[in-house]
Parts: C-alpha cells; sequence; structure tokens
C-alpha cells in the first residue's frame, strides 16, 4: 500500500504540476464573467472543464491521503481532460517535441494514454490494500 500510495501522490504532484503549468486555461474560466448570446453554453461548458483540469488532482491527492482507492481514478481522469486542451498530463514535456503538429498530437496521445493506464493499474492494485466498511464491520462482530 505504501508504494501505491506514493506513486500516486508522486502522479498527482506531477499533474497538479502540468495543471498549474497551463494556468492560462482555468484562470480565464474564473475571470470570465456573464456570456450573451449563442455560445453561452459552449463558453460555460468549456469553462467547467478547465476549471475542473485543477480541480481533478486536487481532489485526487485528497482522496489518496484519505486512503480512498478512487483518488486514482481522478488520475486516470486527467490525462483524459488534457487531451481535450492539447496538454500533456506532464509538466515540461512539451519542451522535448518541436513545432511539427502531427508529432505534437502523437506525443500528447502517447503520454496521456500511458498515464492513464498507470493511473488505472493503481486503482486496481489498490482495490487489495483498501479494505471495503462492510468487511471492517464483520471483522468486528466476529471478535
Amino acid at each position: 500500500m505504501i508504494k501505491n500510495k506514493k506513486s500516486g501522490f508522486i502522479l498527482g504532484v506531477l499533474e497538479l504540476l502540468a495543471a498549474f503549468q497551463v494556468w492560462r486555461i482555468w484562470s480565464t474560466a474564473l475571470g470570465s464573467s456573464t456570456v450573451d448570446g449563442f455560445n453561452q453554453m459552449l463558453q460555460t461548458i468549456t469553462a467547467m472543464l478547465s476549471v475542473s483540469l485543477l480541480l481533478l488532482p486536487i481532489a485526487g491527492l485528497y482522496l489518496v491521503y484519505r486512503n480512498r482507492r478512487w483518488g486514482y481514478l481522478l488520475f486516470a481522469a486527467f490525462p483524459l481532460l488534457s487531451i481535450i486542451f492539447g496538454i500533456t498530463a506532464f509538466p515540461f514535456v512539451n519542451y522535448f517535441y518541436g513545432k511539427n503538429v502531427m508529432l505534437n498530437s502523437l506525443f500528447i496521445a502517447v503520454i496521456n494514454a500511458l498515464v492513464c493506464a498507470f493511473a488505472f493499474w493503481l486503482f486496481v492494485s489498490a482495490r487489495s490494500y483498501f479494505p471495503k466498511a462492510n468487511d471492517l464491520q464483520s471483522s468486528a462482530k466476529v471478535k
């Protein structure tokens, strides 16, 4: 459990750094006021997604700290959401590839898929470490 929790914390901090690296995405949503016109629904959805880009790693870190394995699913959702905005789930990776658009998309897709698979593996492997509430109550009744 300790290794999974440490790996989860490292993954969460890296995702949080990646979210802070693109602060323009979620800061414009926080600073925007009411929107009039046809695109109001689209801009509202985009603002909600951009704020959740920041909130997913924070909530995931809190849940892993509280020994809730569902925090790993939030870590797996972050790369899926970051694909929408065209960023990687790791900070400062965009400095390793050039300005080629096809190469950018390939790196973003591969890195985010690997991070998503690793977070899902943490979720599945943590299942045996975190007992269910019913198991704790039944073990207390037996003793």
